[in-house]
């Protein structure tokens, strides 16, 4: 067995020599030229058909390859879309193309991305053809001679092969100079353009161009050309050092490589030195006699540090990040690191291949992505290899359903497998590609996934570590899932040999499926009862995992994964490896390696939980690869695999001791999170932590449960050492809570901790429209705010009162003996305070004060600026000055006290005048109520008020203007200004009903009669008051005299408005001198002018009016035609004009027009001018006019006019 890990961290293993997995040759076409009976043109005989050989390949839509051949022909090679037995998924010809008549080869072909054409150089002529048919585009003609043709290999990396455009950038090597050239697609026409042609003096073999540097090779020497102006810089490495004019086995190569910080060049540095960075760089080759050599030269045409060296000339050189791949003429292949310029494989190729060339299909990698997918040609069978070498059936990656008990694996709801589908990452793609005589192979690295499986089976940690642990990130996304697949693999094999430590590293970095651990600690995997046996405890065997892992997962030899305990698994493992000669149950030193084992597993659960969560909330340092992988669980599962994860976690931090894991157990419970609490209630009830308990609830909103911790700890029948809830909590809560149960539950209780708090919740539960309730504590009865009253007597008097008086306020029902009680209550404080001496001098001085004072406000607010103008430490006379505010505000406003019951109350206290005189209203006795206030108290503010609002001592206003002014001291003020507000404000429905009764009897313009009976009331009470007033100014004093005449001129000046002044000046007594009526007397005479004024220019108006109207009915009579007989009473009545004098005309006449083709008449009328005692304007309200004189016959059809005089007023009738 291996040794326990220890909880430090591996150190990093070196980074590998070479690649992983190592570079391999694999056949994917042979033979690859068509056999002779598949060409019928061809003689298999001849030595030109037995010279046919493969010259260029290239890969068109990741499943096609365009291979052409020696006897200028293209075939076309292509994977079936759907695999059979008959085909087994291998690479068919497709068509053939004779491009050359002459059969002479066919030298390049470059396929135009996203164009669907291809260019093809053939006897130094640069045609365009169509994809996949390969037909010639006569849109764009030949161009000839052509020594060679390349693409933009920034565009190629960058861009997938086009500029921003769209457009294909062409650099055309002729003879002697290049052509820049530009290839696009107008609607369904190919087109080019040449955008530059710079001239080449030295002429060009081969080519390679990226950006605005070509760089080009002569048959004796390299050149970079700059294409922005055309500069031509010859380079000083020689293309063979051994003759002067290299053959074919000293053929120059070139390769482009992008700047990726593993090149000689640095970057950085340039920056810093302020030098432009290059994009990319050129790698050309020198021959010499012993070896070649591999030089890399930036675009300014200086050398980098780096070189390589190869013992045989290489025939071709490609690039394939990181590495760089050689074909040499010994017949090997060697494979270059570019990060450190080392070779770092070799591999020898097999006899009879004949290779020619090695070249790079596709476009490569883009370098600007961080997730580099390929982009090539596929490999074929490698589905069909993976299911041979692994005994899968279905694609490794794809997340399946897996059920450890049954060995049952149901496919992934979400996954591609799960439709019969493969995803993309099964089949490896290949860039660089070996062309032979006759055949084609592929260069390309194994299966990562494969490799590290054979690695895990053989136990080399270290090799496998090196792998995993390597910088950099992966080139793309099938590369980073195998990546997942082996860490995950490799995690499980640490799990299954009890190297806890490194398998917890594993699953926090590939974010596999938690609940896989978590079922192996029964302690921790549910059960409210914490024994393990939750309600469904078989489900914990089903895991979400990867196809490629469920044969570690169901593998039930040694050390099975399938288990169901972790300690299940370290018995075994130490009774295969101790017993015997051991007794692993009783001996110690077994013992204490298995409590280091169970700690270490449960560190390894801790670490797996921990990552999990920080996964989630996109915290952490998780591998790049699980990142880049893709494997997303659905939403529905991933929630279940978050209620497990945070439910176990709490559980684990709650059964550890020490002040980290309570800190994180806080930040858990307190934080968002999925913990389910029936889960968790028995270990913290077990282990007293009932606050972090209550913390869950609190997050559930589960507030009943919570409060019954809370006040459980309160009470003392709880106990958790970490608590700090207070009362002030509990109630907090209740009030934030919206539950009207919870709220009648707890109040009582809060009442017995905290009366005001308790109050304050019982009001605010009226308040806001709840049910006045409250619960008993034993019985949870709902029960009456008189029962809810009678308990808090029991417990306390101050919150009973407090009670009362908020239910009084806020009832919408009012119920006369809470009323009545409450009126009673203040009675007896007020009482009580009056018993102190000081409190009696101050409210009797106050009323003697206000009486001889002459204030201009009334007593109640007197009462109120005393109540204000109190200071804090004289609580007995603050107290008694709010309570009298409170009392009159409940006689004013409270209309179910019985006023004849309370009155002989209040009269036992002289104090309360102002009280009384209210009360004396409502009874309707206002000879005494108006004496109280005008003699008494000498408030002839509130007895004007008594008389204009209807036996109203304090109206509404004064009501609510002292209650917001007092608000600060006493917050219940406002209620009973409300009650006052309610008592005077009709009922709308009232006042609508009566309105539309009105409108329903017609007569909506007349006085309401309440509003006469108000009237008459206050004309009543006026004279009363007049009375109490002029009775009173007999046998007075001098001073008092006069402040009576004082507020008898301001009652007559202010309410007596609209009586008649001779009537006044009879109540008037003789001995008070005129001048206390001036202003009276001058507002009636003002008055009586002003209505005879308006009467005159009132009937004047009508006169005019009447007058328009009877010239409109002349001339339409006389538009109707006829004679206009006259009668013979055509005389006008005499009226008297404003002097007295008859006036001729002043009754006016009547007119008859009739026609008698029509049968028809009108007859016109005048208004008769009335006397101005007639009120004032002549004409009586409702009076209609009459005829004064007989109508006036017209004949129709005679013409007539009228000669009677115009009278004054004349309407239509």
């Amino acid at each position: 067995m291996p040794p326990p890990s220890s909880s430090s961290p591996h150190p990093p293993s070196p980074p590998p020599r070479g690649p992983f997995p190592p570079f391999e040759t694999r056949s994917i076409l042979f033979p690859a030229l068509p056999k002779p009976e598949e060409d019928p043109s061809s003689n298999p005989e001849s030595p030109f058909s037995l010279g046919r050989s493969i010259k260029c390949i290239q890969a068109y839509q990741n499943h096609q390859l365009l291979v052409a051949t020696s006897d200028g022909y293209i075939h076309i090679y292509s994977l079936p879309q759907q695999a059979t037995s008959s085909n087994a998924d291998r690479y068919q010809l497709s068509s053939s193309h004779r491009i050359s008549n002459k059969s002479k080869a066919v030298e390049r072909i470059l396929v135009l991305a996203g164009l669907d054409a291809v260019a093809v150089l053939c006897e130094g002529s640069l045609a365009f053809y169509s994809l996949p048919d390969l037909l010639p585009i006569t849109t764009i003609p030949p161009t000839r001679p052509v020594s060679t043709v390349v693409l933009d290999d920034d565009e190629v990396e960058n861009s997938q092969g086009r500029d921003a455009a769209g457009m294909v950038s062409l650099c055309v090597v002729k003879r002697k100079t290049v052509l820049l050239a530009k290839v696009a697609r107008q609607g369904r026409e190919l087109r080019w353009a040449v955008i530059k042609e710079i001239p080449l003096p030295s002429g060009a073999v081969i080519a390679s161009r990226y950006g605005d540097t070509l760089c080009v090779a002569c048959p004796t020497f390299y050149s970079l050309v700059d294409l922005s102006d055309g500069s031509i810089t010859r380079l000083p490495l020689p293309i063979s050092e051994t003759v002067e004019v290299p053959t074919a086995q000293e053929k120059p190569s070139i390769v482009s490589i992008p700047c990726r910080g593993y090149l000689g060049f640095n970057r950085d540095q340039a920056a810093v030195e302020g030098e432009p960075a290059p994009k990319c760089e050129f790698l050309i080759t020198s021959h010499s006699e012993s070896n070649s050599l591999g030089v890399f030269m930036s675009p300014s045409g200086e050398p980098t540090p780096k070189l390589l060296d190869w013992p045989s000339h290489p025939r071709g050189v490609v690039h394939s990040y990181p590495y760089l791949i050689s074909l040499l003429r010994n017949d090997t292949i060697e494979v270059h690191d570019l990060r450190t310029a080392e070779r770092v494989q070799r591999i020898h190729l097999p006899p009879g291949l004949e290779p020619r060339f090695l070249s790079q299909v596709g476009t490569g990698f883009s370098t600007n992505d961080s997730v580099r997918e390929p982009r090539g040609a596929l490999l074929p069978s490698l589905e069909e290899a993976f299911a041979d070498r692994m005994g899968e059936e279905s694609d490794p990656f794809a997340l399946v359903q897996l059920n450890l008990s049954s060995q049952q694996v149901v496919p992934y709801s979400s996954s591609p497998a799960a439709k019969g589908q493969r995803t993309s990452s099964t089949r490896l793609y290949f860039d660089v590609i070996l062309g032979g005589k006759n055949a084609i192979q592929t260069v390309s690295q194994g299966s990562l996934w494969q490799w590290g499986k054979e690695l895990i089976r053989k136990s080399r940690w270290f090799e496998l570590r090196g792998v995993l642990e390597r910088p950099g990130t992966p080139r793309s996304k099938a590369e980073a899932r195998q990546l997942v697949l082996l860490r995950m693999a490799t995690a499980l094999e640490h799990l299954r040999l009890l190297q806890f430590d490194r398998a917890g590293r594993g699953f926090a970095e590939t974010g596999l499926d938690p609940r896989l651990v978590i079922r192996l600690f029964r302690s921790y995997r549910g059960g409210i009862d914490g024994k393990g046996k939750g309600k469904d405890d078989s489900s914990w065997d089903e895991i979400t995992t990867l196809v490629g892992l469920q044969g570690q997962l169901l593998d039930r030899g040694a050390f099975s994964l399938a288990a169901d305990d972790v300690d299940e698994m370290i018995w075994g493992n130490l009774r295969m490896n101790y017993s015997p000669p051991l007794q692993v149950e009783s001996d110690p030193v077994t013992m204490k390696l298995r409590d280091m084992l169970s700690q270490s597993a449960e560190r390894m659960l801790l670490q797996v939980l921990r990552a999990w969560r920080n996964r989630r909330r996109g915290e952490g340092e998780g591998s790049v690869e699980s990142d880049l992988a893709g494997l997303e669980m659905s939403s529905l599962v991933l929630e279940e695999i978050d209620k497990v994860v945070d439910t176990t976690l709490a559980k684990l931090l709650a059964s550890r001791e020490g002040e980290e894991s309570s800190r994180e157990l806080d930040s858990l419970v307190d934080g968002k999170n999925s913990c389910e609490s029936q889960e968790l209630e028995w270990i913290l009830r077990s282990k007293g932590k009932l606050c972090r308990l209550s913390r869950i609830y609190e997050n559930e909103r589960r507030w009943d449960e919570m409060l019954e911790i809370w006040t459980g700890l309160i009470d003392g029948s709880l106990q958790d050492p970490s608590s700090s809830v207070t009362v002030q909590d509990v109630a907090v809560l209740l009030t934030e809570t919206n539950d009207p149960r919870l709220r009648s539950k707890y109040a009582i209780w809060l009442v017995q901790k905290d009366p005001q708090e308790g109050v304050k919740l019982l009001t605010k539960q009226m308040s806001t429209g709840l049910q006045d309730v409250a619960v008993a504590p034993a019985q949870g009865q709902l029960t009456s705010s008189r029962q809810t009253l009678s308990k808090l007597k029991a417990i306390d008097q101050v919150a009973a009162n407090t009670f009362l008086e908020h239910v009084v306020l806020h009832s919408k029902d009012q119920a006369a003996d809470l009323h009545d009680e409450l009126c009673q209550k203040l009675l007896d404080r007020i009482s009580e305070a009056m018993r102190d001496e000081a409190c009696r001098t101050r409210v009797n001085n106050l009323a003697s004060e206000y009486s001889s004072g002459s204030y201009a406000e009334s007593f109640f607010a007197h009462l109120a600026l005393a109540a204000l103008g109190d200071v804090d430490g004289e609580e007995v006379r603050n107290s008694v000055m709010l309570d009298r505010l409170k009392l009159s505000m409940l006689l004013q406003g409270s209309e179910a006290l019985d006023h004849e019951k309370v009155v002989r109350r209040v009269e036992k206290c002289a104090a309360l005048a102002y009280e009384k005189a209210i009360l004396l209203g409502k009874l309707g006795r206002d000879q005494e109520a108006l004496s109280l206030l005008a003699l008494n108290l000498k408030d002839a503010n509130s007895s004007e008020v008594y008389c204009s609002e209807g036996r109203v001592v304090l109206p509404t206003m004064m009501a609510e203007t002292v209650a917001k002014d007092l608000a600060s001291r006493c917050e219940s003020l406002v209620g009973y200004a409300a009650m006052v507000a309610r008592s005077q404000t009709p009922h709308p429905s009232s006042s609508k009903a009566g309105g539309q009764q009105r409108i329903l009897n017609g007569s909506e313009d007349k006085k309401d009669k309440v509003h006469v009976d108000k009237s008459k009331r206050k004309e009543e009470l006026v004279k009363i008051l007049l009375g109490v007033y002029m009775g009173a100014d007999q046998g007075v004093a001098e001073k008092e005299g006069e402040d009576l005449r004082t507020a008898t001129a301001h009652l007559v000046n202010t309410q007596a408005s609209d009586f008649d002044s001779v009537e006044m000046l009879k109540l008037v007594p003789d001995s008070w001198p005129l001048s206390t009526l001036e202003t009276f007397l001058t507002q009636s005479l003002r008055r009586s002018m002003h209505a005879r004024n308006q009467a005159r220019m009132v009937r004047n108006l009508r006169l005019g009016r009447n007058l328009d109207v009877y010239l409109e009915g002349w001339e339409r009579s006389r538009s109707l035609g006829g004679i206009i007989n006259e009668s013979e009473d055509d005389g006008f009545d005499g009226g008297e004009d404003d002097d007295g004098r008859e006036e001729e005309g002043a009754g006016g006449q009547g007119v008859e027009i009739r026609d008698e083709k029509l049968d028809s008449g009108f007859g016109l009328g005048v208004y008769g001018g009335g006397e101005e005692g007639d009120g004032g304007d002549g004409v009586e309200e409702g009076e209609g006019y009459e005829r004064i004189h007989p109508p006036v016959a017209i004949d129709a059809g005679k013409e007539g006019f009228l000669t009677e005089p115009t009278p004054s007023s004349v309407v239509l009738r």
